[in-house]
């Protein structure tokens, strides 16, 4: 079994034991396995595999912008230098989950939308809180594309990652 932890505890350590192979040994200072990385040794697991996946399997479609997104969305730079670094942001739903937990606004985590352009002035709480989501997320993206430069792919991955897609 090969796992990536992620902070979760899970039973998997009990039930293959020194079978485990755990992706964190294989992140040096510099590198995971044969793809260099510019980051610390403080890069999980889940993107350090998912990034090497896309250094090792799509090199003509580089560089590529690696988005996972689930709890949390981690967005990363891969290129033919391998690992650049990378964002971590609140998941799509953890957005939306946030205006519940505060205040007396509604949360709207589990209501089914995508994101795309931001549509006119809104005009109810619910609007405003999805249009407010979608404002977010195009901000992030736009200053991301200014940022990185070039993007030849975008790999979306996780949970949440059709709601990005648009």
């Amino acid at each position: 079994a090969i796992m990536a932890n992620v902070g979760f505890p899970n039973e998997l350590p009990g039930l293959f034991g020194d079978k485990l192979i755990r992706l964190g040994a294989y992140h040096t200072a510099k590198a995971f396995l044969d793809m260099p990385v510019n980051y610390t040794q403080t890069l999980g697991e889940d993107r350090l595999a998912l990034g090497y996946h896309v250094y090792k399997t799509m090199p003509q479609k580089l560089p590529a912008l690696v988005i996972d997104s689930g709890t949390f969305t981690t967005i990363d730079v891969i290129d033919a230098y391998g690992f650049r670094g990378g964002y971590i942001f609140p998941g799509v739903r953890r957005f939306y989950e946030i205006y519940g937990s505060s205040a007396r606004l509604p949360d709207l985590s589990q209501t089914e939308f995508t994101l795309n352009e931001a549509c006119a002035l809104p005009h109810s709480t619910e609007e405003a809180i999805l249009n407010a989501g979608q404002i977010y997320w195009n901000g992030v993206f736009k200053e991301i594309a200014l940022a990185v430069g070039d993007i030849k792919n975008v790999v979306l991955t996780g949970g949440d990652a059709v709601k990005l897609e648009p």
